[in-house]
């Protein structure tokens, strides 16, 4: 019963991972498409569209993976036996990062170097660069930071460079930038707090994580409300209506599935996601016994047809 409990575990957090993946790189996707389309209507109409599904799936991820008991599950452990999982979660969370690498006052290189390690962190897992680096290896990983910390410090950085950089523009925007500081300082504490207690790796990055996206709520609740009121300095051309929906169509998308889970319970989500997932498996263990009863059932005969799949 406990390696099919862990089972599931791993199917939830494999799901949650996916999610990740998927909501960063639409997210890197939208980026890409801010930058190189030019404005209009229709271009800033589905770009925020697609930016609002990335926010969704990122946000999909905190959820789906708070709702196992943490007490049970060590995250360090899934991803240290899956390298494709620490470069794919390193791969997409460099790309936010590093397309705000010559922001100012303060640039996303903390989050654009976790990234880096997390990556390195696959590589080091992957059984051609273990026997490629076996001298080198043990000394790397006795100086490269746990996964957790990793996107703990992926979180942090997300938080405290985004509002300094946004309180550091020339704009009226005393009380939400009052604000958005008060919510960062409060998140940076909390950080700073379960460290020197020593919490539970795992549980500490669940905690980054919620903080993180109650925090994206805020901030981007905070720029409708600046726009709406005409302090913020909009780019010539762009929509502002398409703007401020944009912004409020993010800070909903973020703060709605951690309402949901505080209404509905974790335990609750975490057994309907067991449910669906012990489903699909039983479905395909279906389709598995179908096709080996045809097989059974299947006369081979001299001079009949073969196909042989390449």
């Amino acid at each position: 019963r406990a390696v099919e409990k862990l089972r599931v575990f791993y199917r939830v957090m494999q799901v949650a991972a996916f999610t990740f993946f998927t909501g960063n790189l639409v997210g890197g996707v939208s980026e890409l498409l801010w930058r190189s389309l030019p404005a209009g209507r229709l271009t800033e109409g589905v770009i925020s569209g697609i930016a609002t599904v990335a926010y969704f799936l990122t946000t999909t991820t905190v959820v789906i993976l708070s709702s196992c008991p943490i007490d049970e599950l060590d995250f360090d452990i899934f991803v240290s036996t899956r390298p494709a999982v620490c470069l794919a979660l390193g791969f997409v969370s460099a790309l936010p990062s590093g397309s705000r690498l010559l922001e100012s006052p303060v640039p996303r290189y903390l989050g654009f170097a976790a990234s880096l390690a997390m990556m390195i962190h696959g590589l080091l897992a992957l059984k051609c660069c273990q026997h490629c680096l076996r001298h080198t290896r043990q000394g790397v990983e006795r100086w490269l930071p746990s996964f957790c910390t990793l996107l703990e410090l992926w979180f942090v950085d997300v938080i405290v460079s985004s509002t300094i950089n946004e309180v550091a523009l020339d704009e009226p925007s005393l009380i939400t930038n009052v604000w958005l500081a008060a919510h960062a300082s409060i998140a940076l504490v909390l950080f700073i707090w379960m460290r020197c207690v020593q919490t539970q790796a795992t549980l500490r990055l669940f905690a980054a994580g919620y903080v993180s996206v109650s925090w994206g709520s805020s901030f981007y609740g905070c720029r409708a409300v600046d726009m709406a009121l005409g302090h913020k300095q909009f780019e010539e051309g762009r929509q502002l209506d398409i703007a401020i929906g944009a912004s409020i169509a993010f800070s909903f998308v973020q703060l709605f599935p951690l309402l949901v889970v505080f209404a509905v319970g974790r335990a609750w989500l975490f057994k309907q996601l067991a449910t669906w997932l012990d489903h699909y498996r039983s479905l395909q263990l279906q389709d598995g016994a179908f096709m080996a009863m045809l097989l059974d059932s299947y006369v081979v005969e001299v001079g009949q047809p073969w196909w042989l799949t390449k």
